[in-house]
């Protein structure tokens, strides 16, 4: 989502060959998904990008060429050469781990396991730790798994969240979804609802519900503007 709230940039792929392209990354008005920005993609890696601000947007290419213009929005502006930062890791994390380190969390290091495939072992990426600070004592640490373990649902990438204290005492939050610090509290999702909350001495989290999600459904709108439609060929 856009810093000012009125646009979102997302990628999409289906493989089902919609008017001739199977991905895209695209730009809509909040809260509907119809394109102001089009650009149609080749390939299911990389795609999508970032705000740099209300109206300038870096695209997450792979190899600078795969995104095209099919139609754009004249008051929004693609910058070409913005970089985002750790661009060498690729794929959805040279999305993600800029966003997160522009939202104040600290990169550490990558996460390398054991894994073996056709009797061979190797060393294999597994994710990126993040850190950032809760209050004196604790931390709010992140794991951005990456096509590792996939027991905690279908996707390819999640998160893992832990609190960690200054004396080693870690606090395992394995149903949260989503989480972050805003301000002196906690904030997090978990099976459809966002709840935040609050670590006293002992490390428990004093939590209250904010909302309630789960029965909500996607309901098709038409859009209160012009919906252009891409009739070109890659």
């Amino acid at each position: 989502m856009s810093p000012d709230g009125k646009h979102i940039l997302y990628f999409h792929c289906d493989y089902r060959h919609f008017d001739g392209i199977s991905s895209w990354t695209a730009i809509s008005r909040w809260p509907y998904v119809t394109a102001v920005s089009f650009h149609p993609y080749a390939a299911s890696y990389h795609g999508g990008g970032l705000w740099i601000d209300d109206s300038r947007y870096w695209l997450n290419d792979w190899e600078g060429n795969l995104h095209r213009d099919a139609y754009l929005d004249a008051s929004l502006t693609q910058v070409k050469d913005y970089d985002p930062g750790h661009p060498q890791y690729g794929e959805d994390m040279s999305v993600y781990i800029p966003r997160l380190n522009h939202a104040g969390w600290t990169f550490h290091d990558a996460v390398v396991g054991r894994a073996t495939r056709q009797h061979v072992e190797y060393d294999k990426l597994v994710g990126f730790k993040f850190s950032k600070r809760y209050s004196k004592a604790w931390s709010l640490s992140l794991i951005c798994h990456c096509d590792s373990d996939r027991f905690k649902g279908d996707s390819s990438y999640w998160d893992e969240y832990s609190l960690l204290r200054k004396d080693g005492t870690a606090v395992a939050l394995p149903d949260w979804d989503w989480g972050d610090v805003d301000g002196d509290r906690l904030v997090w999702s978990e099976a459809g609802r966002l709840y935040a909350g609050f670590m006293d001495d002992g490390g428990l989290i004093h939590s209250k519900l904010l909302g309630d999600f789960t029965d909500m459904k996607f309901e098709p709108i038409e859009p209160p503007y012009e919906r252009k439609r891409y009739v070109g060929k890659p």
